[in-house]
C-alpha cells in the first residue's frame, strides 16, 4: 500500500525526444568492433592484433580465406585442393587443425559454431570482395573470451557500409590456369 501511494505521488516526469522532423534515417551511433568488450588502442592492448585495411586486401588479391592471412603473425597458412579447398592452417603453439582452433566472423557474427564439420570449408560461407573494408585478427590467449571453440584466435571480417551518395565498382581479374574472377 505504502508502494502504490508512492507511485501515485510522485511528480510526473516525461523523457525529452527529438522532434521527428529534425531526426533523419542516417543518424546512427557509430559501432566499432573490437577484440574487447571496451575499444582501446591497439598498442595498450595486452594482446596481438592485426588489422588487414581493404586495401592491403585488394594489392594482395588473396583467392581463400586461408591465403588472406599469410602476412599475419603467428599464423602459417597455405592454400590447398585449389581454390576454396585450403584448410592448412595453422596457429603458433597449437596442433594442425584448420580453422579448428579459430573462429571466422563476419561483422563480429560467427559464420559457424561448430569447426569440427570437416566438410564445411570457411570459403563456401565467405568470399573476400570489394564489400570487405578491413580484417581483424585477434590472436592467443584472450580470444576464446569473445568468440567459442577459439582458443587460437578470432578473424573477423569488417564489411564496408553504405554512403548517402549511390556509389558502383567493378572489377575483373584473370589468372593463371584460364583462372578468372568478377567482382560488381
Amino acid at each position: 500500500m505504502l508502494a502504490l501511494a508512492a507511485i501515485v505521488g510522485a511528480p510526473h516526469a516525461a523523457a525529452q525526444d527529438v522532434p521527428i522532423a529534425d531526426r533523419r534515417a542516417t543518424d546512427l551511433d557509430a559501432v566499432v568492433v573490437t577484440g574487447t568488450p571496451k575499444g582501446r588502442a591497439r598498442k595498450d592492448a595486452p594482446f596481438a592484433i592485426s588489422v588487414l585495411s581493404g586495401q592491403t586486401l585488394q594489392r594482395s588479391a588473396p583467392t581463400s580465406s586461408v591465403d588472406m592471412l599469410r602476412g599475419v603473425p603467428g599464423i602459417s597458412a597455405e592454400p590447398s585442393g585449389g581454390q576454396g579447398g585450403g584448410q592448412n592452417l595453422y596457429v603458433r603453439g597449437l596442433p594442425a587443425g584448420g580453422w579448428f582452433y579459430m573462429q571466422y566472423q563476419e561483422d563480429g557474427m560467427a559464420l559457424f559454431d561448430e569447426p569440427q564439420e570437416s566438410f564445411l570449408n570457411i570459403d563456401t560461407l565467405f568470399s573476400l570482395d570489394m564489400m570487405t573494408e578491413r580484417l581483424e585478427v585477434v590472436r592467443g590467449g584472450t580470444s576464446p573470451l569473445f568468440a567459442t571453440n577459439a582458443p587460437g584466435g578470432t578473424v573477423n571480417a569488417i564489411t564496408r557500409h553504405g554512403t548517402a551518395t549511390p556509389e558502383g565498382a567493378l572489377r575483373l581479374t584473370n589468372g593463371s590456369n584460364g583462372q578468372w574472377r568478377e567482382d560488381a
